[in-house]
C-alpha cells in the first residue's frame, strides 16, 4: 500500500496477475477483492499489460468442429442441427426409411409408458401392424 493508504502500482499489478492467472479469479471476483469495478480491472490490466485469458472453445455437438461465434449456438450449420435433431429410422411393418423428430424418439421410451422398441411410418402400418386376425366363424 501506498502513504495514504493507497495501493502501490507495483503491488496492485502484481496483485491483479496473481489473482488472475494463478487463482484464477474472475474480473468481478478481483473488483470484489479490491473494491472496484470490473470495468476498472480490466482497464488496468490494460495499462498494466496483463493478458486476457482466451475464451472457451466451443464445439459442435454433432460433427466436433469448433463454433467460432458462440452465443446460442450449439452447432456449426444448419445441416448438423438437422442431422441432431431428426433420427433416422425404419417402419417395422412395411420396412420403409423415414425420418423423425428426435423429441418423439425420446417421448416413446418405457418410463412413459411407451414400449419404445417399434416405430411406424405412418398411421396406416401400425394399424395394419396391430389390427387383431380375423376370426374364423365358430358357430358353424
Amino acid at each position: 500500500m501506498g502513504k495514504r493508504g493507497g495501493w502501490n502500482k507495483n503491488d496492485r499489478s502484481e496483485l491483479i496477475r496473481r489473482l488472475y492467472w494463478e487463482e484464477g479469479k474472475t474480473l468481478r471476483e478481483i473488483g470484489a477483492v479490491l473494491g472496484i469495478s470490473f470495468q476498472r480491472v480490466h482497464q488496468l490490466m490494460q495499462s498494466y499489460g496483463i493478458p486476457r485469458r482466451k475464451a472457451k472453445i466451443w464445439f459442435c455437438k454433432v460433427c466436433g468442429q469448433p463454433i467460432l461465434k458462440r452465443g446460442r449456438r450449439v452447432f456449426c450449420s444448419p445441416e448438423c442441427r438437422k442431422r441432431y435433431h431428426w433420427v433416422l429410422l425404419v417402419c417395422d411393418y412395411c420396412g420403409r426409411v423415414f425420418w423423425r423428430r428426435r423429441a418423439q424418439f425420446r417421448a416413446s421410451n418405457p418410463k412413459r409408458g411407451y414400449t419404445g422398441k417399434r416405430f411406424y411410418c405412418s398411421r396406416e402400418c401400425y394399424r395394419r401392424a396391430w389390427r387383431p386376425p380375423a376370426r374364423k366363424n365358430q358357430c358353424s
